[in-house]
């Protein structure tokens, strides 16, 4: 389904298009599957007055409003401040600029430059500072660095409203640059001229950093040192540059540690593989087998398998005292990168050494997943039954499964795919494939029409996966049998009801609804079945309509959009104070403001999926 909305929605329209936009959450990811049509049982009884239907959803209307008004009323009044009057000046005083910025960051055309510049130069104050602003943004992203540093500089002295990003900005320029000591004057005591700045706590890194190109180690120390162990201190950027320093200064075995820190516990951030490079230049303890294997174990699970199966080459081809086995394994674990990637063979896979420990079930399941690619299913149920009589709480059984379920979903081959997923939830109960595969598996009954083993696994569904988006339409299609095969009406009705209450926006709460309408009332004094005490309102973020206008982030948000510095709404929006509740909103109506109508509602949806 897509929405388009109109090119001339103001900030202030997108507020009444809400409601709108939570339809679309709800329709895009509360679907489930393949929704067969919805049909009228030709004994159902006749259709009740919509007043009927209006009044079993009177109570939820009523607590979603009252929750509206809460949430609204938490929204602290935050009074205009002389920062809070200058930003609204100078969002102002850019406003014209917008259109000639948004074009000059998505073309970076000769026509695109020449139009900011021109607007820079014929308009005073924090016009031109924004016109810089969006220039050096540009000249940055075309690493013509010493344009940009000036142009930053430029924009810091037409303007003092985002101040901080000229000198941070400008600061990073100056250094990308090599002109690092010019940027000490931009950075030192950031924090103290730059209070609520969203850099304070990356300044310090980029001065030290500075400092490190100028050859002063001491003072990029210095500078680090107050921040070790506070939450910055964690990060692997923070931790990586500390390591520079230290190396620079000569402690080479401190470097050495934090390098090896890195490397170890953070595996997944690019300073990770600079970390490695770094240790091999200080020849200090070098990185055993087992550290790199859970190095490249980690690079595996996040599915980047082309470095994960480099750094197994790599561990098997460096270290002379690995055992046969740990080089079988290594290989086992290379060609399921490989088979990852599509570059794996049947007849390299049919070669690899077969292992007792858990690389053992790493071959079997390479092996089941090619044949199961080459239309071979009697071979792939072979190796996986022999998975499940080897090796029944291996990890590479779960995938096994969960992907022989998926191929036979979409083979249509129900009756294979519901073994598969029946079998994970059999063997791994909290599996995270769990949740989806005993879902899908009664979905599928019911599509093969075998109604008491549907019946029985969505009201299972509820009560084993409370809260899982497949909740909804476990709900809905259940009362449908209640309705459809059994004749409950009544007992249909309290399933619908419960939906319409409980996830009052999602998709199938709409079609509860209106099968309420037709069923009319017919549950009183039928108790609810049991499972549906299972079913409870999700945790749900109360957003709000109500934006604190002379907040600074989100006035300083709206005046990085004038500049086109773009990456930087969102992290200025989420520091507002309270912005959980309104910044999805006023984020949604800045990229809506400028024609970004997708991005407003990917905004919308990824803010919680729930609007009152």
């Amino acid at each position: 389904m897509s929405i388009s909305l109109p090119s001339g929605l103001s900030l202030r329209r997108l507020r009444r298009v809400s409601a709108l936009l939570s339809l679309t959450c709800a329709l895009t990811l509360s679907a489930q599957g393949t929704t067969p049509a919805t049909q009228q049982p030709a004994n159902a009884p006749a259709k009740k007055s919509k007043h009927t239907a209006a009044r079993s959803t009177e109570h939820s209307a009523a607590a979603r409003r009252a929750r509206r008004r809460a949430a609204n009323a938490k929204i602290p009044h935050v009074a205009a401040t002389a920062q809070s009057i200058r930003l609204h000046s100078a969002f102002i005083a850019s406003a014209q600029l917008r259109p000639m910025a948004q074009q000059l960051a998505a073309t970076r055309s000769a026509a695109a430059y020449a139009g900011v510049t021109n607007y820079a130069r014929t308009h005073p104050g924090e016009g031109a500072a924004a016109a810089y602003l969006a220039l050096g943004h540009a000249e940055m992203l075309d690493h013509h660095f010493a344009d940009a540093a000036a142009s930053f500089q430029a924009a810091s002295a037409h303007g003092s409203a985002l101040a901080d990003y000229s000198d941070y900005l400008g600061a990073q320029a100056q250094l990308q640059a090599g002109h690092g000591a010019a940027a000490f004057a931009l950075l030192d005591n950031f924090a103290t001229r730059h209070p609520g700045s969203i850099f304070i706590a990356d300044a310090p890194m980029l001065l030290a950093n500075a400092y490190m190109q100028q050859g002063d180690a001491q003072n990029a120390l210095r500078v680090l040192a107050p921040l070790v162990n506070t939450e910055q201190g964690s990060h692997a950027d923070f931790q990586y540059a500390l390591a520079r320093a230290d190396q620079l200064a000569g402690n080479t075995a401190e470097a050495a540690r934090l390098y090896r820190q890195i490397y170890i516990s953070q595996p997944l951030e690019p300073e990770a593989a600079q970390a490695r490079t770094q240790l091999a230049s200080l020849n200090i303890a070098p990185l055993t087998a087992a550290e790199r294997k859970s190095h490249a174990d980690q690079l595996f699970l996040a599915h980047r398998y082309a470095e994960a199966e480099d750094e197994y080459d790599a561990i098997s081809g460096n270290d002379p005292t690995l055992s046969a086995a740990d080089r079988d394994a290594l290989a086992i674990y290379e060609a399921v990168c490989q088979l990852k990637t599509k570059k794996l063979t049947g007849h390299d896979a049919e070669k690899l050494p077969q292992t007792s420990d858990d690389s053992g079930a790493a071959r079997l399941y390479i092996l089941a997943e090619i044949a199961r690619a080459d239309g071979n299913n009697a071979l792939d149920r072979q190796y996986i039954d022999t998975l499940i009589q080897q090796f029944p709480h291996s990890h590479w059984l779960e995938e096994a499964l969960y992907s022989a379920g998926n191929m036979y979903l979409l083979q249509h081959d129900y009756a294979n795919a519901i073994f598969h997923y029946a079998t994970l939830v059999q063997l791994f109960p909290t599996s995270a494939y769990a949740p989806s595969s005993h879902w899908r598996a009664a979905w599928m009954n019911y599509r093969l029409r075998n109604y008491p083993e549907a019946a029985r696994l969505m009201d299972e569904q509820l009560q084993s996966y409370p809260g899982g988006q497949e909740i909804s339409g476990a709900l809905y299609w259940r009362a449908r049998m209640y309705e459809d095969e059994e004749h409950n009406y009544a007992q249909a009705l309290n399933y619908y009801r419960t939906l319409a209450d409980v996830y009052p926006n999602y998709y199938y709460a709409i079609l509860a609804r209106e099968r309420i309408a037709a069923l009319g009332n017919q549950s009183a004094g039928t108790p609810p079945a049991p499972f549906l005490a299972y079913v409870h309102q999700p945790e749900i973020v109360p957003l709000t309509d109500v934006l604190p206008e002379n907040d600074i982030h989100l006035i300083k948000a709206r005046l990085l959009a004038n500049a086109a510095l773009n990456e930087y709404i969102a992290p200025e929006m989420q520091a507002g104070a309270g912005s959980a509740t309104w910044g999805a909103l006023a984020e949604a109506e800045i990229y809506a403001s400028y024609g970004e109508y997708f991005r407003a509602l990917e905004t919308m949806k990824h803010s919680g999926l729930h609007f009152f």
